[in-house]
């Protein structure tokens, strides 16, 4: 059985996409809020969380507005993504996330996960 993709948004206020960008890409900022630590070699970064590790590659990004990475043990068109787009009429920016799961308890679980990885990125930027 294939997983299914889903999106979750998340406004992050008047966060300017160019501030963002380092807790997206880089090994250090993805550090600070999506797991424990985070090593990068290259295109390949390792994400740990205690004493889980998992890699993924990065495999696609565009500076100041998304970055997609896809776990190296997971079937070869699944992806996750971090998107951020700014709304001209509201000057706000969202967090766009694109995850796939294998079921839609896999996907509740994993909705948990980024909601309370997102909170600790807005506690970082200082947005409520």
């Amino acid at each position: 059985m294939g997983k299914t993709k889903f999106t979750l948004e998340y406004a992050l206020g008047h966060a300017a996409p160019s501030r963002l960008w380092n807790y997206l890409q880089t090994s250090s900022g993805l550090g600070e809020w999506f797991a424990d630590s985070v090593e990068q070699d290259g295109k390949q970064y390792t994400f740990s969380w205690g004493d889980a590790a998992q890699q993924a590659a990065l495999v696609s990004m565009r500076r100041d507005v998304y970055v997609r990475f896809h776990w190296n043990d997971d079937p070869e068109r699944t992806y996750f993504e971090m998107r951020l787009s700014r709304s001209e009429l509201t000057d706000e920016t969202t967090l766009t996330v694109t995850d796939h799961a294998e079921d839609s308890d896999d996907q509740d679980e994993l909705t948990d996960l980024w909601n309370q990885q997102v909170d600790s990125l807005k506690r970082i930027l200082g947005i409520n």
